[in-house]
């Protein structure tokens, strides 16, 4: 029997496909045999530990399309390295991977295995569709609204696996060109709440201008038209300048209790 491939081993070497847009030679790979701990080890477990880094490594240089990829490597290393204790030392020292990244690609990788066919996980992961999210509100990232839309098949071929991908990329973009023109309606406010905030920021920003009667005095005019215009007013105005009230004012520190709660904070 070939050196690592243990009958019934690394279910998820056999899910993965074969790279074919990058060349295996031209990825470097440390040195596996110096490692301290590596005869401990089994020679399957040795070739598959060979194998998952160095297609760990290519998926990591193609990341923008492979996330898929990377969590079923990554799962694959974890399962063998983590019984050993030296999974989060290995992936740290030759990959740069925290212990927390790594789960998130594992967490993304195994939700979208839970959810779709093994059929259109393939085709998912050989288009570089990022089908992946590590959430529980988005357990498939930006498709997990598509998916639930449209329902993956159950069996689905080769070809129905790619056809339904055409067709759930289809569905992603017309959502997302709905949600960009859909827009939230404002929430509403009270007539002081609207001008306490308009005044005390419009003051704020009036006292950063240059200290001079003419810069200040014109700035101030352009405001109020512009303000008008912006407020539907298309009459010209005349103004009598009015002081804030205090109701208005934005005052520092903590805000005043209710009147209940300061006879109680007296007593």
């Amino acid at each position: 029997m070939p050196r690592g491939r243990k009958k019934g081993a690394s279910k998820a070497n056999s899910e993965a496909l074969s790279l074919t847009d990058v060349s295996l030679s031209t990825v470097r790979v440390p040195n596996l045999s110096k490692l301290t701990w590596w005869n401990e080890l089994s020679p399957s477990e040795q070739a598959e530990v060979e194998d998952q880094s160095k297609n760990l490594a290519i998926a990591r240089v193609m990341e923008g399309q492979s996330r898929l990829r990377m969590g079923l490597h990554l799962s694959t290393l974890k399962d063998i390295l983590e019984p050993h204790g030296v999974y989060q030392k290995f992936i740290k020292r030759y990959f740069n991977f925290s212990l927390k990244t790594s789960y998130r690609y594992i967490n993304g990788y195994n939700n979208a295995k839970a959810r779709l066919p093994e059929n259109v996980l393939k085709a998912a992961m050989a288009r570089g569709m990022q089908i992946v999210g590590d959430t529980r509100e988005k357990p498939l990232g930006i498709y997990t609204a598509p998916v639930k839309k449209l329902p993956p098949p159950v069996e689905a071929t080769e070809e129905q696996a790619n056809q339904y991908l055409d067709q759930l990329e289809a569905v992603r973009r017309q959502q997302r060109a709905k949600d960009s023109t859909h827009e939230e309606p404002l929430p509403q406010i009270d007539t002081e709440t609207f001008l306490r905030h308009v005044v005390h920021f419009g003051a704020h920003r009036f006292n950063m201008l240059p200290h001079t009667n003419k810069v200040r005095s014109a700035a101030a005019h352009q405001c109020l038209a512009m303000l008008a215009m912006k407020f539907g007013i298309r009459n010209p105005l005349q103004l009598t300048p009015i002081a804030v009230p205090d109701s208005l004012e934005i005052k520092r520190g903590r805000p005043p209790l209710p009147r209940s709660q300061e006879a109680q904070a007296e007593a």
